[in-house]
């Protein structure tokens, strides 16, 4: 439960998730504009995707280094093709 909390504080995308929520939640209250608020929270929004498929792209490319390494270049494309 400790690691999970400790990791789900360390998140980028959790972040960017909470602190858009946040603008759109109090910014109203503080007298911000309505729609200046929701961009707002649209932009964190987009980050927390951006860093989603850049998390992905890193998986992806650890599992392609995992499967060919210190492998020829024929059993590396047969691992890759196995992927």
């Amino acid at each position: 439960m400790k690691e999970a909390l400790l990791g789900l504080l360390g998140s980028k995308k959790f972040w960017y998730v909470l602190i858009g929520a946040a603008v759109k939640l109090f910014g109203e209250q503080l007298g911000l504009d309505p729609s200046a608020c929701t961009q707002v929270m649209g932009l964190f929004g987009g980050g927390a995707v951006a860093q989603g498929v850049a998390d992905h792209g890193k998986e992806a490319a650890k599992e392609v280094a995992a499967a060919t390494s210190g492998k020829s270049p024929a059993e590396a494309a047969a691992a890759l093709e196995a992927l």
